[in-house]
């Protein structure tokens, strides 16, 4: 009985997303060549932008340009809040430690 309590309290792994599994995949290229990677990445989003299915800024409509732009304010005020957080609770380095890192 014993035996089958422990096998009951196994860890479940949790499958990942397709959106976690590309954004894995896309770091692996990265590291791999960079340069490569991007120039792949650039080709991507040209043939996309080409195919209409996604707009720039440029070639949407007045409102659709508001709200875009009123997203991105609150998703940079929101990264700036979490930023400040932060660095308040990042503790200074010391003193002491930049002394042993300067050359003698």
């Amino acid at each position: 009985m014993l035996c089958y309590e422990l096998i009951g309290m196994a860890k479940v792994k949790k499958r990942k997303s397709r959106a976690e599994i590309q954004r894995a995949y896309r770091d692996r290229l990265l590291a791999k060549d960079a340069v490569a990677a991007r120039e792949k990445e650039r080709q991507r989003w040209r043939r996309r932008r080409a195919s209409k299915k996604v707009q720039g800024i440029g070639d949407m409509t007045e409102r659709d340009r508001r709200v875009i732009r009123k997203k991105w304010r609150t998703q940079k005020a929101e990264y700036r809040r979490i930023k400040r957080n932060l660095e308040s609770v990042t503790p200074p380095s010391s003193e002491g430690n930049e002394e042993e890192d300067k050359p003698r």
